[in-house]
């Protein structure tokens, strides 16, 4: 008999999946990446793209939830100076917070 695995984004209807933008400004800037919980942190970060202003972003489909995350700027771990809410981390600096509504 064949057997399935049915993983949690197949279970949940794909409208609750929502696009988030990450933005970061940081004209001079050679390389900045988005490490979160949901890239498993400076295991898997993900590259953001410069516009002609200077500003950094990435795309990432989320599901609802809340979600912690900081920048790598050229090396250097950045809060997101956009982010209202920042809550104390276990390397003594913090991370940023977004709440992704349904």
């Amino acid at each position: 008999t064949e057997s399935y695995t049915l993983s949690l984004h197949d279970a949940l209807p794909i409208s609750t999946l929502k696009n988030t933008e990450f933005q970061f400004t940081a004209p001079s800037a050679i390389s900045v990446k988005l490490a979160a919980d949901f890239t498993d942190w400076e295991k898997s970060p993900l590259d953001l793209t410069k516009n002609s202003d200077g500003v950094w972003s990435t795309l990432v489909v989320l599901l609802p939830g809340r979600y912690h995350y900081r920048f790598i700027v050229d090396g250097t771990w950045c809060n997101d100076p956009n982010c209202a809410e920042l809550i104390p981390n276990a390397f003594g600096s913090g991370n940023s917070v977004i709440e992704i509504s349904r």
